[in-house]
């Protein structure tokens, strides 16, 4: 797998008014003389990073991305990272699906070259997105989706009286806020990625109860209609999770690969693989290269109309 150096790639940072007063930051890196054809639209990596986070942060990946030929589209999310917005707020869940929605059509993302990759609440959103747009009838902008360590379920369990708090909090006094009890060492194994997320400003470390509330509902929708996601997918789970719970994803692919087949569809959607002993952030863990490079792989069969046949890591990837 090529890695440019930084003379071999251009970057442009722009920002976009979904809606007045709101401005999202938005970032795309493209293989500087690009080789592709005149003619060839370029193919796009679109990344939703998750919670607490931003963009940026992707860049190792984004460099491997770009060094086999992919553009790379990675906004931050309405109140994180240089976006403007309440950080960590929304009022609807659906802000952030209307966001990406709105993004994909003004970066005129065509979905026969575009796959989307969601990371945790990032893979939350897309599958809304996916879901969304089926009620819509309309076309997703993407031909595939890869997700990973998606937000489809807590692993740990939400004491009751933070719960009936947050209901009340969420009607009554919306943007009261709650600290997140995330141990960064629970993240990756890499401790050179811990020690740059301590330091960097960037990085809440709080949520809105409104936002609490509305992300559990999109987890229970996301249940809810999985008879309406038939975009192919892979995703990747951390098998060690300390954030979201594995049997929450598995649940989640179950239900929506036997609607498919109660449906007679000729092949299931959604393609999951266990990464044991990983925490959860995938390309943020020691061996994220090896991630990265599955998540590649499937991306370029998925453009190429190949099934949904894709690199095993199982050989590798309780190394950590």
């Amino acid at each position: 797998m090529n890695i440019p150096y930084s003379h071999q790639v251009q970057m442009e940072e722009m920002r976009l008014s979904p809606e007045p007063g709101t401005d999202l930051f938005c970032r795309i890196w493209e293989p500087a003389g690009d080789s592709c054809e005149q003619d060839e639209l370029p193919k796009t990596l679109f990344l939703v990073h998750g919670a607490c986070e931003y963009g940026e942060r992707y860049d190792r990946f984004v460099m491997n991305a770009i060094g086999n030929g992919w553009r790379v589209i990675a906004p931050d999310l309405r109140g994180h990272g240089h976006s403007t917005g309440d950080y960590v707020h929304v009022f609807r869940f659906d802000e952030y699906v209307n966001d990406l929605r709105f993004l994909t059509k003004k970066l005129e993302c065509r979905a026969e070259r575009t796959v989307l990759v969601g990371c945790s609440m990032g893979g939350l959103i897309s599958i809304r997105y996916v879901q969304q747009q089926a009620v819509r009838h309309e076309e997703p902008c993407c031909c595939s989706l890869v997700l990973l360590s998606p937000l489809l379920g807590l692993k740990l369990p939400v004491p009751y009286w933070k719960i009936l708090a947050g209901r009340l909090l969420s009607r009554f006094l919306p943007k009261t806020r709650f600290r997140s009890t995330i141990d960064p060492n629970m993240l990756t194994h890499d401790a050179e990625a811990i020690r740059i997320r301590k330091l960097d400003h960037l990085i809440r470390q709080q949520v809105s109860a409104r936002w609490f509330m509305e992300s559990a509902q999109a987890i229970r929708t996301a249940f809810a209609e999985v008879d309406r996601y038939t975009t192919p997918t892979l995703i990747l789970q951390s098998g060690a999770d300390h954030v979201v719970d594995p049997l929450a994803t598995r649940a989640w692919v179950e239900q929506v690969n036997r609607c498919q087949v109660n449906q007679c569809q000729r092949s299931i959607p959604v393609c999951l693989e266990f990464l044991p002993g990983w925490y959860h952030e995938v390309l943020r863990e020691i061996y994220w290269h090896e991630a990265a490079k599955c998540i590649l792989d499937f991306a370029e069969d998925r453009l190429s109309g190949s099934s949904l046949n894709h690199p095993s890591l199982s050989d590798r990837k309780s190394r950590v």
